[in-house]
């Protein structure tokens, strides 16, 4: 099961890739000038941004675990 602090991280590593894929596409006067905005790019820039995010949520674990071991701070 998921700790506290995973589910924190897996909703707000979902809630940004949801903001980065949607803020573009809410902007249809933008799309009209500048010969249009492509519908790729919101997607692949969220796909981008989870894939990175997902990738170092591991690393990052491992690593505030080893730090919340030596300080009092738990």
């Amino acid at each position: 099961m998921l700790t506290q602090f995973q589910w924190f991280s897996l909703i707000s590593i979902l809630l940004v890739t949801l903001a980065g894929g949607w803020l573009p596409l809410s902007r249809p006067e933008e799309a009209r000038r500048n010969d249009g905005f492509p519908l790729g790019k919101p997607f692949a820039c969220g796909v981008f941004l989870a894939l990175s995010l997902v990738m170092m949520l591991p690393s990052s674990i491992h690593l505030l675990g080893r730090a919340t071991r030596t300080h009092p701070f738990r």
